[in-house]
């Protein structure tokens, strides 16, 4: 009896386990698209898994947002293939531009006085300091073409507001009146503010760029397009009339506006070359376009007047009356210009897709800028000069930071 019943329970036994068999392959059979490539060749019973399966792959994910995971660096610190999406960069800058080539406006005196005109407070010859910001956007494709905007902001420092100062008497001083040596910080009579200069730098690029591929962590990326570039200088000089023998005294004052508007081509080519977490960068741009230009020029007159009296007693002239007159004119203008933008950058890889950068940049625009005074009678012959065609040069160093560039 018990050997009947175990007969009994194995048949059993044996029926279940061919049908849950058979079963089971045809489930293999059948959804071929759950488990992929990973099936019985012959259709058997048997089923063999791999040690993972991934949940999709790798071509359909463009980034996986670890912009702060560990660099990827190969056994030896050679260089990676260089990033391709989406990229952005951000720098500081800390430039100086050149100053226009006019220093101050020349005025004619009045019948019967004489002028004082305070110095710049600049050099001509020199440059003006400033800082500013650049930001950089862009995206390369895996076949290596894509586009790259940036963005120029720059200022030189001081003179972004420009003053109206008024004759300034103090009656407990009995100096006589301001001359080209009692000019200082100390003197406090009559106060003519120095001749100022300021100037503002916007730009903006879009170029259509492509990536030449060479061994060794070195690529090309030659690049054209168009540029929009904008420069507003901002000028002011002040005379001060040091007589006081006549029954007035004047106060001159030029205010300058000069508005740059250019529109350029350009083309050029960036080089880098990477090693490790280092990465070299130079690139040197050639532009050319046309700029136009408008200018904007308002005279303040301020006249003061008294009793007549001893030119050594300026301070104790009592005021009678003042008068304050005002002109303004306009003019519009355009030129040819052309000119150069090269810089240069040291990058250092703290995460895979985040890097710290320092840099240079050097733009020079050898003539068609116009700065300063726009029509003035140097010469004194009836025939103004015009002053719209100036060189420009700017440049300096940058600290920033790039983010899968």
């Amino acid at each position: 009896m018990l050997i009947r019943n175990f007969r009994t329970c194995s048949l059993v036994c044996l029926t279940l386990l061919a049908v849950s068999s058979a079963a089971f392959s045809q489930g293999l059979q059948s959804d071929r698209s759950f488990w992929g490539n990973h099936y019985s060749p012959d259709g058997g019973n048997r089923a063999t898994f791999p040690d993972w399966l991934p949940l999709t792959e790798g071509e359909n994910i463009e980034t996986d947002f670890q912009w702060f995971a560990p660099g990827e660096y190969g056994e030896y610190g050679e260089a990676k293939p260089p990033n391709t999406g989406l990229y952005f960069g951000y720098d500081w800058l800390r430039w100086a531009t050149s100053n226009p080539e006019r220093g101050t406006v020349p005025y004619n005196p009045l019948p019967g006085s004489e002028y004082f005109q305070a110095p710049p407070e600049w050099n001509p010859n020199g440059f003006a300091d400033g800082g500013g910001h650049r930001i950089e956007l862009g995206w390369m494709t895996e076949e290596n073409t894509g586009w790259n905007f940036i963005a120029t902001l720059f200022r030189t420092n001081g003179g972004h507001e420009l003053r109206l100062r008024e004759l300034d008497y103090d009656p407990e001083d009995e100096e006589h009146d301001i001359t080209e040596d009692d000019f200082d910080e100390d003197f406090d009579q009559i106060v003519a503010p120095q001749t100022v200069n300021s100037a503002t730098y916007h730009n903006l690029e879009l170029n259509k760029t492509w990536r030449i591929i060479h061994r060794d962590g070195v690529s090309v990326e030659p690049f054209a397009g168009l540029r929009y570039m904008q420069l507003q200088d901002n000028h002011q000089s002040t005379a001060v009339d040091t007589d006081c023998d006549i029954s007035s005294q004047t106060v001159r004052q030029m205010f300058t506006h000069f508005n740059n508007q250019a529109i350029t081509g350009q083309v050029g080519m960036k080089w880098t070359m990477v090693r490790g977490r280092w990465k070299v960068r130079t690139g040197l741009g050639c532009f050319i376009g046309h700029n136009f230009q408008r200018f904007n020029r308002s005279s303040i007159t301020d006249l003061r007047i008294h009793e007549e009296g001893s030119a050594l007693e300026c301070s104790a002239l009592e005021e009678v009356s003042s008068f304050t007159s005002r002109d303004s004119d306009s003019m519009s203008g355009e030129e040819f210009l052309w000119g150069s933008d090269g810089r240069i950058e040291l990058t250092y890889t703290i995460f895979r897709d985040f890097s710290m950068r320092i840099g240079g940049q050097l733009v020079h625009m050898p003539g068609g800028i116009g700065r300063g005074p726009y029509e003035l009678d140097t010469n004194n012959d009836g025939a103004p000069e015009y002053y719209n065609e100036e060189d420009l040069l700017m440049g300096g160093f940058s600290f920033g930071f790039e983010m899968n560039r």
